[in-house]
């Protein structure tokens, strides 16, 4: 029983220690997240900044319209795939969560059967001894009787 105990602690260990490595990776693709961000920020006002300096060039220059479409759509292009980029980081983000909230679960339920185990054990560990005191009564019983017989004999 000790060993199956010491067996369940052992491996609500390593239950414990996975959930540990799960946290510190979706820590990570958090931080991947929040510096991709920073990241397309930078990159948005930049191309903010850029836009508004090829219309100045257009209008100065007096470039042709084809020209500025062509630009405006490749730089729409460039900000939607950035969202796109950004949505899957968040999925991701969100996939690891529900997989650290199943691997706590599942770590909850394997430390409730430990401590039914426990219980299980004590009260086995109680029996024994109610058990053995009973034993040690009945001993005590008969070597009384076996010396009261011998002082009649």
């Amino acid at each position: 029983m000790e060993k199956l105990v010491k067996d369940k602690l052992d491996e609500v260990g390593l239950k414990e220690k996975d959930l540990e490595k799960c946290l510190l990776e979706y820590e990570l693709k958090e931080k991947q997240f929040w510096l991709k961000e920073k990241s397309f920020k930078k990159r948005f006002t930049e191309f903010e900044l850029e836009e508004k300096a090829s219309k100045e060039r257009l209008r100065d220059r007096e470039f042709s319209v084809k020209k500025r479409e062509d630009e405006v759509k490749s730089m729409e292009k460039l900000v939607k795939n950035k969202l796109e980029e950004v949505g899957l980081k968040e999925k991701d983000l969100e996939k690891c969560l529900m997989e650290y909230e199943l691997k706590e679960e599942q770590f909850g339920l394997k430390e409730k059967d430990l401590e039914k185990c426990l219980r299980e054990y004590e009260l086995k560990e109680e029996q024994f001894g109610l058990k053995e005191n009973s034993f040690e009564k009945r001993f005590m019983e008969f070597e009384m009787e076996e010396k009261a017989s011998k002082e009649r004999l």
